[in-house]
């Protein structure tokens, strides 16, 4: 960030940016990219049986309806996304 300030005319030091960043209670995005373990599947129960055998077809609508969850990493957690598709 001192860079980018110097780079348009501000002068100020990494160690005062950090200074303000903490006073403010604020913080930075981190670049590390860690593994977050969001999903553990219990053994004991079997996966859900695949109710269209892969067929993603339909001849009519409202008879075949598709879903999918992600999760999304955001500064403060995760963010859900979920989506429901009529096929």
């Amino acid at each position: 960030m001192p860079r980018t300030l110097n780079e348009q005319g501000v002068c100020i030091s990494r160690q005062r940016v950090l200074r303000l960043m903490r006073e403010a209670r604020i913080h930075g995005i981190s670049k590390r990219r860690g593994f977050t373990v969001t999903t553990r599947r219990d053994k004991r129960h079997t996966p859900a049986s695949d109710l269209v055998n892969r067929r993603f077809n339909a001849s009519d609508s409202n008879q075949l309806w598709v879903a999918d969850m992600t999760y999304i990493p955001a500064w403060m957690g995760f963010l859900y996304l979920a989506k429901i598709i009529n096929v």
